[in-house]
């Protein structure tokens, strides 16, 4: 597990193993946040397409090693690379 960000409102980490990285993000805030995730960190490259695995939140691109995630209010995203 790799710590990428957190504030009061916001946890964003990654879980790798061989084969695939899921990154997940918890949103405790009464509001929809937008948050920059520093991915390269855990070696996504630039380009490569961020997509929920569970429900409708926008995925997003990885673009100079971060990507931009909305995170909707009060809730959990996880994401899969594609």
């Amino acid at each position: 597990m790799i710590d990428l960000f957190y504030d009061d409102d916001i946890y964003v980490f990654a879980r790798r193993d061989q084969n695939e990285t899921v990154i997940v993000a918890f949103n405790r805030s009464e509001q929809e946040k937008k948050v920059t995730v520093p991915v390269g960190l855990v070696g996504v490259k630039d380009g490569v397409d961020l997509g929920a695995l569970i429900g409708t939140t926008p995925g997003a691109q990885v673009v100079k090693g971060q990507a931009t995630l909305t995170l909707p209010r009060r809730t959990a995203v996880a994401y899969k690379l594609r």
